[in-house]
């Protein structure tokens, strides 16, 4: 159906899994939003109305002269002996550990803002959620690609959930010494981050290095 069938092939050969093209960020706007820019950026770049279209319709491969699917043998050759090195910066422990606990404070603090009976969610708060949510995701894969700015918007998004929590005090039921906690928590949080700056920069010099 997609032209991309091949036969068993009889000889043994190592498996090498991913992307011809790896995508070197834990951003998730990033990942799910990469091939649409490579698509686009392929679009504008392409003189012919028709083949715009094509690019539009046809397989991430194709340009023209070539089939549908484009060519096999313009597929990047993958070395089985040197198979492609997986993006994984190396991140001091305690932003592992970091980001660990702020994933679960993510979910907990998701679940209590939603606490709502059936028909009483209004869109407002699903929208502001929603940007939590997304936001809060995407400072995490900033902390791990280590971008120079992963610490401020962190710092930022700590103190944002902060009066997130307190603005909406009268229409979340929560106990307040949950409330409290949580806040406290975002805080202490703050001021770790705001401390660590020096070492998460080293670790990106050092990474840089490594290279």
């Amino acid at each position: 159906m997609f032209g991309t069938f091949e036969l068993e092939r009889s000889e043994s050969e190592p498996v090498a899994f991913g992307l011809t093209h790896p995508i070197n960020t834990f951003n998730p706007i990033e990942v799910q939003f990469h091939h649409l820019k490579h698509v686009l950026s392929t679009f504008y770049a392409t003189p012919k109305f028709s083949s715009k279209i094509k690019v539009l319709l046809y397989g991430p491969g194709w340009h023209d002269g070539t089939p549908r699917t484009g060519l096999l043998e313009e597929i990047p050759t993958i070395a089985t002996d040197v198979p492609p090195k997986k993006y994984d910066p190396s991140v001091p422990h305690i932003f592992n550990i970091y980001v660990l606990v702020h994933f679960v404070l993510v979910i907990i603090v998701t679940s209590l803002l939603m606490e709502y009976q059936p028909g009483e969610l209004k869109f407002p708060m699903v929208c502001a959620v929603s940007g939590y949510i997304l936001w809060s995701l995407t400072a995490f894969g900033w902390v791990f690609d280590q971008k120079p700015h992963a610490i401020g918007y962190e710092i930022l998004r700590s103190i944002t959930v902060c009066v997130m929590l307190q603005l909406t005090k009268q229409e979340v039921p929560m106990l307040p010494s949950l409330r409290i906690g949580l806040q406290v928590l975002h805080a202490i949080s703050g001021l770790l981050l705001y401390t660590k700056q020096h070492e998460f920069s080293v670790s990106k010099i050092t990474n840089e290095k490594m290279d």
